[in-house]
């Protein structure tokens, strides 16, 4: 039985409250996934606060998850993003995220021209005075990167635990650890 039809025959649903079951999610082939920071109500703001507070982590993270895309052979492509300016203020704005992105390591950024910007994506607003580039944006398969990372750990000696609820969870450091009733969940030995 594959991870898959596991999750299946435990029943296992989504948290968001309505019971979707995560089999179905996971089966499913998302065309695109775009991991944006934004967050899903207007009074949130803990991705934001996680992208001022721990950039450089933030970054790092995106290479490393680029790494183990590669390394297991998880659906990945490169596509670039684009953050837009429409007047001079905006482009103010820009500038401080271009020096920001800098001093975080932000690969391969770059401020655009107007003309630059409509070169690189012709069907852009008129109205675009200018924009910030990041090349290595990327979009995944979060299914395929998901099931590949849990099938990973698996070979890896990692018992996977169904149907076990968390009872307990700590975080002495930045590694959060969690418990169930009958056994501590442990680091994965040999990831990739």
């Amino acid at each position: 039985m594959n991870i898959v039809e596991s999750i299946r025959a435990a029943g296992v649903v989504g948290a968001g409250g309505a019971g979707f079951p995560a089999h179905v999610k996971l089966n499913g082939k998302a065309e695109y996934v775009i991991a944006n920071g934004a967050e899903c109500e207007p009074l949130l703001r803990v991705d934001q606060l996680l992208m001022q507070r721990e950039a450089k982590c933030v970054v790092r993270g995106v290479a490393l998850a680029k790494e183990l895309c590669e390394k297991l052979d998880a659906e990945r492509e490169e596509i670039g993003s684009l953050v837009l300016a429409f007047g001079e203020e905006d482009e103010r704005h820009l500038e401080k995220l271009y020096q920001q992105g800098l001093a975080n390591g932000v690969p391969g950024i770059e401020l655009l021209t107007a003309d630059e910007v409509h070169a690189l994506e012709p069907n852009v607003s008129d109205k675009v005075t200018a924009a910030l580039y990041a090349p290595t944006a990327a979009i995944v398969s979060p299914w395929e990167y998901a099931l590949a990372l849990a099938e990973t750990a698996v070979r890896n000696g990692v018992s996977l635990h169904l149907n076990a609820g968390v009872t307990a969870s700590e975080m002495p450091s930045r590694i959060a650890r969690l418990w169930n009733v009958t056994q501590l969940l442990r680091d994965v030995p040999n990831a990739p």
